[in-house]
């Protein structure tokens, strides 16, 4: 997807926004995942890292937010009725802005962040 404004109706008499960049749209989004089940065991290790490159911060905008890269891993243990997964999400901290909104609120990301999951099966 190209993400260039073409044709708007936004109400600005020079139609100021045609040629812009869709705001909040990275030019570019990749995202590869692996996942591992060691073999003749209950125990499955996962992991990802995405990449999002810079983005207008609204419509047509000249401020661009910066792309970041987030990873993230798990490793989870199962049984026929239950399992557990403990995982970590944004291993390196990286500081982010999740999305725009508009350009008076900018959300930043979430920061590095453990923790575990516990679920049973009905």
């Amino acid at each position: 997807l190209d993400g260039e404004i073409t044709k708007s109706n936004d109400g600005t008499p020079n139609k100021s926004t045609v040629g812009g960049r869709i705001g909040d749209a990275p030019k570019h989004n990749v995202t590869g995942r692996v996942s591992y089940k060691i073999p003749q065991t209950n125990w499955t290790l996962r992991g990802g890292v995405g990449r999002s490159t810079e983005r207008a911060l609204v419509n047509a905008s000249t401020i661009n937010l910066a792309g970041y890269t987030l990873a993230d891993a798990s490793v989870s243990y199962e049984q026929a009725t239950w399992s557990v997964n403990i995982f970590a999400a944004n291993i390196t901290d990286e500081k982010y802005f999740a999305s725009s909104g508009n350009a008076n609120n900018v959300l930043p990301g979430d920061p590095r962040t453990f923790g575990v999951r516990i679920a049973t099966k009905l």
